[in-house]
């Protein structure tokens, strides 16, 4: 199965269109999820960068600067 978000939204649509609308809600249910994670991840970010913020947390960690941020959701992705 693709899970690329890409992927997601294909089966998403093939849901609908065999009417499987329990399956749909499903696919579009992860695809909110998603969405709002990166929408929290971009905020951070332009946080950071603005200097809006001074820590961030995150999958249960404190983060004191940008570049802390980034590298570990880098090495997370």
């Amino acid at each position: 199965m693709d899970t690329t978000i890409k992927g997601v939204k294909l089966l998403y649509d093939e849901a609908l269109e065999n009417n499987n609308i329990t399956l749909a809600k499903a696919y579009e249910k992860y695809l909110k999820k998603v969405d709002t994670q990166e929408n929290r991840h971009q905020s951070i970010i332009k946080g950071f960068k603005n200097n809006q913020i001074q820590s961030a947390f995150s999958n249960g960690k404190t983060f004191k600067s940008l570049k802390e941020y980034l590298a570990y959701h880098e090495k997370n992705i």
